[in-house]
């Protein structure tokens, strides 16, 4: 969802915009000349996004391209107007003077840039990437729209079984451990687990936790009457694999509506744990143990709201909100490129409080990372060459080779492009 209340204010009240009000990282971006007949895209729409706040926050979109904006309803008016008259017959100036009698503004040629950025204008070739194209890199793409128009008619059937399952295997697994068949202090507990089962147990894990959990969400999109059209695998900074379904047009269901679609791989993931459990306590058997205990993991992760997972996504859709994990990449980005400003990123106290714990789990993960690097070294210094450092020496290692690899990878990714400077001729 991108945050384009900046330039929309500034447009509103007529002043003028320069091009780092279209895009504030990318000095690429060529103002849209008079003459170009924008276009939205024939489904664009308004829908609210959030309610009961102050004032409501809308969306527009297109579930053609997948894009979308917020706004909020002060500018509703304007933006329906917007939409009215931009129909791909007139030009940019031919709409400007429209707007101009109006809105009495003149910073149209900016504003139509900044809407075929962000994915809005049919005719636009589009630029702007979001912050999971520009730090993730894509592995894998599978087109599932066939597949989900196929099972769209027995959804219904589905959740509903389902739904009784859930009720029954949770009753069975509460019923068992008030009778004290399951202690849930040790449910989880492996005795002598061997190399074939730890095998098996990574197959049972990869094919139906992560596969299934992302076929939930696509479940559940289908019931509220989306359609997802594909299953992505990206590498996310390089490190993190993510496997995700693609489903357009979820900002225009309602806010609960979200949430369900957003949480259905959690609750498959607790479905799965639990009977797992049960299977594994009642009849002794170690990999469905492994399997609960799998789950469990995946659980625990998804719900860390510090980068792109359900967790956080449900907690925008909470707090009605958005882009408060951009707000923490801008923070991060502004260690390197000195042109953000850090004082527009802290919005709420509700965003600086994300920032300063999302800052907390960073320096963690990357000590994590560099501790493992100079376990790695320390290792093979000593394997090859017989040489043993002095332990001292080990943390500050960790944090510097964390903190290396971390900038690295943000440099590597997201370093401003500098435009190269026109060689002078030499006079004879």
């Amino acid at each position: 969802m991108n945050n384009s209340d900046k330039l929309f204010n500034k447009m509103v009240n007529s002043r003028n915009l320069t091009k780092d009000d279209v895009s504030e990282n990318d000095e690429s971006v060529e103002i849209l000349p008079g003459d170009f007949k924008p276009k939205f895209y024939d489904d664009i729409k308004i829908s609210l996004l959030f309610e009961d706040t102050n004032p409501e926050v809308y969306c527009v979109g297109t579930v053609e391209s997948d894009n979308y904006l917020k706004i909020d309803k002060n500018k509703l008016e304007f933006m329906e107007t917007l939409i009215n008259i931009t129909d791909g017959e007139k030009t940019i100036d031919e709409i400007g003077k429209t707007l101009c009698s109006i809105y009495a503004i003149s910073s149209y040629r900016s504003f139509y840039t900044m809407l075929g950025q962000y994915g809005l204008l049919k005719n636009y070739k589009l630029k702007k990437k979001s912050d999971l194209n520009i730090f993730s890199i894509s592995l894998f793409s599978l087109n599932i729209s066939k597949f989900c128009l196929s099972i769209s008619a027995i959804v219904p059937m589905i959740i509903s079984i389902f739904k009784v399952a859930y009720l029954f295997i949770f009753s069975v697994l509460l019923g068992l451990i008030i009778a004290k068949i399951i202690d849930p202090f040790t449910m989880f507990n492996v005795e002598n687990s061997s190399f074939i089962e730890t095998i098996l147990v990574t197959l049972l894990y990869i094919i139906p936790t992560i596969v299934t959990h992302e076929f939930s969400h696509m479940i559940v999109a289908i019931k509220h009457k989306l359609h997802p059209n594909q299953l992505k695998v990206s590498l996310y900074m390089l490190i993190y694999p993510l496997i995700y379904v693609v489903i357009p047009g979820i900002y225009f269901v309602k806010r609960k509506e979200r949430i369900w679609i957003l949480s259905a791989g959690l609750i498959w993931n607790s479905f799965f744990m639990m009977l797992s459990i049960i299977i594994g306590n009642i009849f002794s058997i170690n990999i469905f143990k492994e399997v609960a205990y799998s789950n469990l993991i995946v659980i625990a992760i998804n719900l860390i709201p510090f980068f792109l997972s359900d967790g956080y996504f449900i907690l925008c859709n909470l707090m009605k909100t958005s882009n408060i994990r951009k707000d923490f990449s801008l923070f991060i980005m502004s260690f390197v490129n000195k042109s953000i400003d850090r004082k527009k990123i802290f919005k709420s106290k509700f965003s600086v409080f994300y920032i300063i714990m999302s800052t907390l789990f960073l320096l963690y993960g990357m000590y994590g990372l560099g501790s493992n690097f100079t376990s790695w070294f320390y290792n093979f210094l000593y394997s090859r060459w017989s040489i043993e450092l002095n332990k001292s020496f080990f943390i500050p290692m960790s944090i510097s080779s964390g903190t290396y690899v971390f900038f690295l990878l943000m440099l590597s990714t997201n370093m401003p492009k500098r435009k190269k400077k026109p060689k002078k001729r030499k006079r004879k």
